[in-house]
């Protein structure tokens, strides 16, 4: 799955939904892929081919940052504005070398967001993708589709 869905240049560069009925390994499926592909620790950083960031209970797109940029192994993943965190989350993920994001329980955005939290974390994350060059997997139970 991991060599279908990454590519090394935006034009290779796919972006895939997941979506399922709980119990079906949909996480175990995107924990294996990740134990297949572990960090690469460089002289001069981590290389993290791949990034597992699960969707917070009561969304916003600060703790949507936030989540991605503890994943990203930053020190001051609590520090700063949204706009501020989303500049190192892009900063981070060109720097480590980052080829796919799985962004998981996506389902959150319509459970504990209010309604205009899935409108919002659809423009970030369409911002996150045109900055960054990932492949992302979004992963979530049925009602997540409408993203």
């Amino acid at each position: 799955m991991f060599h279908q869905v990454v590519g090394s240049t935006k034009i290779g560069v796919h972006h895939k939904m997941i979506i399922g009925h709980s119990g079906t390994g949909k996480t175990s499926s995107a924990e294996l892929l990740c134990s297949k592909h572990p960090n690469i620790e460089e002289a001069d950083r981590l290389v993290q081919p791949i990034l597992i960031c699960n969707i917070p209970a009561r969304p916003t797109l600060k703790n949507i940052a936030e989540s991605l940029l503890i994943k990203l192994c930053d020190p001051l993943y609590n520090k700063g504005a949204e706009a501020e965190k989303t500049a190192r989350c892009v900063d981070l993920i060109n720097k480590k070398g980052v080829k796919l994001i799985v962004f998981d329980e996506l389902q959150h955005l319509y459970d504990g967001g209010n309604r205009k939290t899935p409108a919002a974390v659809a423009d970030w994350l369409k911002l996150l993708i045109n900055a960054v060059d990932a492949s992302f997997v979004l992963v979530g139970l049925h009602k997540s589709a409408g993203i």
